[in-house]
């Protein structure tokens, strides 16, 4: 029993590839195609890579399900459609994508029509004749819009709606900014009236003048000769006296001031004249 499944197993394998293992890792899995003395070229299912062999660190000579597929179709006739066609489905089971389409349009060739191969390649039946799926969907009209296809009304709806989304994320998110940028404004002014009440109370505290904050960095405006680094507070001026006048030695004292419009006697030249006056001077 052991021995039935090991021989399914190693029938269901591929069989081995040439291998050319690269320098500093990876490796390809094909048929060597050419070799020469700067580079080799390997044949993988997609199409063939040239290497230079600075690149290769080695190769591993073997078959493959390409090189076997290359010897099928060597000794398929032209006109064998059964046996491209067979050549076919056995390269799509095996991933040889472009080694089936080859076989496929052998097919084709010889038999437009052939159902089982349009199947097998995906194509589609419109307006009588065999399209790919792609020119079926461009045949009715459709456009492609991010990976779907649809009426170009549709696709222009979506486009609306997606702008129309865009512009409402857009203004949202503005709203957003200014209600942020306000409530900071908001938190600033209450920092700043808070600095504000708590300078106040320290200066009722100490009996100070408060400096105003708007002026710090400049200079003191009590001639301290300092320039304000933060608010500081300036003791309460107080009133100074100031001191009597010294009257000098040499300065005469002040005598009675002579009120003009006094009618006494002798004030005024028409007043009445003492009797001294009258007799005249000894």
């Amino acid at each position: 029993m052991r021995q039935a499944w090991a021989l399914l197993i190693l029938a269901a394998a591929p069989a081995a590839a040439d291998e050319v293992f690269l320098k500093g890792g990876g490796q390809l899995r094909g048929i060597i195609v050419e070799r020469t003395a700067t580079a080799i070229a390997i044949e993988v299912a997609p199409g063939r890579v040239t290497l230079p062999l600075s690149r290769v660190d080695r190769v591993a000579l073997g078959s493959s399900a390409l090189s076997s597929f290359r010897e099928r179709a060597a000794k398929l006739p032209g006109d064998d459609l059964a046996g491209w066609l067979a050549l076919a489905q056995w390269a799509q089971e095996r991933d040889l994508r472009t080694q089936a389409q080859e076989a496929f349009d052998r097919v084709l060739a010889l038999d437009p029509g052939n159902l089982t191969v349009h199947r097998a390649l995906g194509h589609v039946h419109l307006d009588g004749r065999w399209m790919t799926e792609t020119e079926s969907y461009r045949a009715r009209g459709l456009v492609q819009h991010e990976g779907a296809w649809m009426t170009p009304a549709e696709r222009e709806a979506l486009v609306r709606e997606s702008e129309a989304a865009a512009t409402a994320a857009r203004v949202r998110a503005e709203a957003e900014a200014r209600v942020r940028e306000a409530e900071a404004r908001a938190r600033a002014a209450e920092a700043e009236a808070r600095r504000a009440e708590a300078t106040a109370r320290e200066a009722d505290t100490q009996g100070g003048i408060p400096y105003p904050a708007v002026f710090l960095g400049g200079p003191c405006r009590f001639g301290c000769g300092h320039r304000v680094v933060r608010s500081h507070t300036h003791p309460a001026p107080t009133a100074t006296p100031t001191p009597a006048a010294t009257p000098r030695p040499d300065t005469p004292a002040p005598g009675p001031v002579r009120d003009p419009e006094r009618r006494g006697p002798g004030s005024l030249p028409w007043g009445p004249q003492s009797e001294t006056s009258r007799r005249g001077a000894p």
